[in-house]
């Protein structure tokens, strides 16, 4: 397994990336939209509602994004890649449908000791104009993947769990087929599916998509801290630290602090997603 350091910082090819209402709507159902009555979610999961135009959920960019390690980093295997952290940033609401110019570019290659973690940046462009629309920055740990000298990175920003009750807490549900929808917007992979590739991979049964867990808890922020208005939804992320079984309930709590909105999300006793910080959008 070999990891190359000197392509950090360096573009790839810009790629064109396309997405139909359907894709929309599909991506929707894949993070449980239109499944809870608590939330006004018929403009995410329809085209045609009399009075009820759709509309598309912020978390949705990253179908569109480069998210995974590209063949330009070099070779290793990826059954030994986990994804560490997920954050997007949006310009404004996306349309039901569209195209856009994704420009990547593999911001760094760390060497961790052991493991390696490769931060890859993928800016969604307005094609005619070249302005950015959204911004998605995916973190991979690559196990065994260190030790090759390289930089070991800054220390991650402070991040402290607010003492007291959360201002916010949501409890969401999945549903038990949600990883096999959600694969249907790109992500085939058998860890999520096939109980044999489960099993392979030290795990009862199919875990959830580590970005649909993303997508769940992005629609209880959206819904509980930006009144469920896309064009309110500023920038979202997280580090993810445990796997997710479909059918299990999610619970995101958020406190409003002085720094932001910080969250954290967890499956029964074990936090799924922690460090997490969303902001509305200003302007």
């Amino acid at each position: 397994m070999s990891l190359r350091a000197d392509i950090a910082g360096q573009p790839w090819p810009a790629q064109s990336r396309a997405w139909s209402s359907t894709d929309a709507l599909l991506y929707a159902l894949g993070v449980g939209a239109g499944s809870d009555e608590r939330f006004d979610e018929l403009p995410f999961v329809t085209e045609n509602s009399v009075g009820r135009p759709q509309r598309v959920l912020p978390s949705f960019v990253v179908t569109l994004a480069s998210l995974g390690l590209d063949p330009r980093l070099g070779g290793f295997d990826l059954s030994q890649v986990l994804h560490a952290g997920m954050e997007i940033e949006l310009r404004g609401a996306l349309p039901p449908e569209g195209a856009v110019e994704a420009e990547t570019v593999a911001e760094a290659v760390l060497d961790k000791g052991r493991d390696a973690l490769v931060v890859v940046r993928t800016t969604l462009c307005e094609p005619a104009t070249g302005a950015p629309l959204a911004v998605a920055r995916s973190t991979s740990l690559v196990v065994g993947g260190g030790g090759f000298g390289g930089e070991r990175g800054p220390a991650p920003a402070r991040w402290q769990l607010p003492a007291g009750d959360p201002d916010v807490s949501v409890r969401m549900e999945t549903r038990p087929e949600q990883a096999l929808l959600y694969r249907l917007s790109g992500d085939r992979n058998p860890l999520h599916s096939d109980p044999v590739a489960a099993e392979r991979a030290g795990f009862a049964r199919p875990i959830l998509h580590g970005l649909c867990t993303f997508g769940v808890a992005a629609r209880a922020l959206l819904h509980s801290c930006a009144g469920g208005d896309p064009d309110r939804f500023g920038r979202m992320s997280v580090r993810f630290t445990a796997p997710v079984f479909p059918g299990q309930e999610l619970l995101v709590n958020a406190w409003k602090t002085d720094a932001g909105i910080l969250f954290q999300a967890r499956a029964g006793d074990r936090v799924v997603l922690d460090r997490g910080a969303f902001a509305l959008r200003t302007s």
